[in-house]
């Protein structure tokens, strides 16, 4: 993310010195264009932007992988259960069966504190 942002300032820095001024005497014109720094710095930006996205994109899929903590495997955070050894990862309410994580010691919902497992009948 850091080189996204280096990028993109970079990048504004060369469009602002990539300015020129042009003047017309004859028309008493006065214009400004961007000479090929001013491009190469319009390029960095886009590059700085796409880094950006990317590292967005890569950051919230490895947020939501965990470790299984007993067998090691890489699970979704959004799995119930291990899918390589069976551990439960989440826990289900016993009263209004909401799906909760297995650190909450009361059901957020409904205020029970008896829980089972999300594959158990209630």
């Amino acid at each position: 993310m850091a080189f996204g942002m280096l990028a993109i300032i970079a990048g504004v820095a060369l469009i602002l010195l990539g300015i020129e001024r042009w003047y017309y005497p004859l028309l008493d014109y006065t214009t400004y264009r961007l000479n090929a720094l001013g491009f190469l710095g319009i390029f960095v930006v886009i590059i700085g932007i796409v880094l950006l996205i990317f590292a967005f994109l890569t950051k919230e899929t490895a947020r939501k992988q965990l470790v299984c903590g007993r067998c090691g495997a890489e699970i979704l955070s959004s799995y119930a259960v291990c899918p390589k050894c069976g551990a439960y990862y989440k826990k289900q309410c016993a009263k209004c069966k909401a799906t909760l994580e297995s650190s909450v010691a009361y059901c957020p919902h409904c205020g029970s504190k008896d829980f089972v497992s999300p594959g158990q009948q209630i």
